[in-house]
Order: C-alpha cells, then sequence, then structure tokens
C-alpha cells in the first residue's frame, strides 16, 4: 500500500534568509526555517524603545561599541531573530556589513503577539549563541527583568532604579524608561 505524502516544505537558512529583499526582511525572522512576519510595533512599544536609546547611548558613547534597533540576530541555521535593541562591544563589531557574532546584549520589549516566544523560547535562544545579558521590558505590567546564562534573574518596576552586570556604572530609573502612553 502506498501512502501519499506531502512534499517537505522548503526550510530557508540564515544565509538565504538575509538575502531576502529588504521589504521582507523589514519585520521579519527566521523561526525554525519559516519566515515569520511580526507585527509593527504599537506606540507604548516604540516610545519606550526611544526612551531607551536615550538611556543607553550615553553609556555606549562614553565605552565603545555599537548600540543597534532591530539588528539580525543569527540563532542558528534555522533560526534569526531581530531584537528591539541590541548592544555590541567593541570586539563584537564587524569591519562591514552584517553584525556576524551575537550581540552582548539583547533588548526585547514585549508584545501582545510575541510575548510568549520572548519569554519561554528567545532567552535559550539568545543565551546558546552569546548573548551575555537579555533585558525583557514589559510596558503593560510595567517591569523590567533583566536576565544572564547563569540564571540570575533581576526585576524592576516603577521606582525603581535598574542596573546592568554588563553595563557597569549604568543606572536608569524604569519609570523614565517605560512609556507612560496607553
Amino acid at each position: 500500500m502506498t501512502v501519499a505524502m506531502d512534499p517537505i516544505p522548503h526550510r530557508l537558512t540564515w544565509e538565504a534568509f538575509i538575502e531576502l529583499p529588504e521589504e521582507l526582511l523589514r519585520h521579519a525572522e527566521l523561526h525554525d526555517g519559516e519566515v515569520v512576519q511580526m507585527a509593527s510595533p504599537d506606540r507604548p512599544h516604540q516610545l519606550t524603545l526611544v526612551n531607551l536609546i536615550g538611556v543607553v547611548l550615553p553609556w555606549v558613547r562614553e565605552h565603545g561599541g555599537e548600540l543597534v534597533p532591530d539588528p539580525h540576530v543569527r540563532i542558528a541555521d534555522y533560526w534569526g531573530y531581530r531584537p528591539d535593541l541590541a548592544y555590541y562591544a567593541p570586539d563584537r563589531v564587524p569591519g562591514s556589513g552584517y553584525w556576524k557574532l551575537a550581540p552582548n546584549l539583547a533588548v526585547e520589549i514585549l508584545s501582545p503577539s510575541t510575548r510568549r516566544k520572548d519569554l519561554l523560547r528567545t532567552p535559550t535562544h539568545y543565551f546558546s549563541v552569546g548573548v551575555e545579558e537579555l533585558w525583557l521590558v514589559d510596558c503593560d505590567e510595567r517591569i523590567f527583568h533583566v536576565l544572564h546564562p547563569s540564571g540570575r534573574y533581576d526585576e524592576w518596576s516603577d521606582g525603581d532604579t535598574a542596573s546592568s552586570l554588563l553595563l557597569p556604572g549604568f543606572e536608569t530609573a524604569v519609570t523614565g524608561v517605560i512609556s507612560q502612553a496607553l
């Protein structure tokens, strides 16, 4: 007896993914070889991103490296994410082209459409490629989570001052970072 089977769908590799036209990459990630179009960020998400850039950029200018919104980060042959913000220390900054190494710091601003992935799958994937610190910023709950590959976890909310083991001397008021916009 012969059983008809659907053909195995074509999975894109990371290398094929980053060669796609920019209009397809603009809001896309690669999940197990499949191009996944992410929802456009809402207003609180965008304003929180601007606030984060504003508080982290002075530290980067003083200490070196690059602060990059929405870089493509290769996780594996068939996986890649676009964190909302990433910091690359000077030794991870490429001479040209895409960043070949994972960032030292990845920042994900939680959105309803990506919340589950960002909380469950993303930390393991980022840490597996050398990310040293992951910030998960929750605009709805107004909480700033900081995760480390060692399992260390810090959490700050309104009224608290957040800090970073990766960025020595960096501190910021959570209230000033997470957008008040609803």
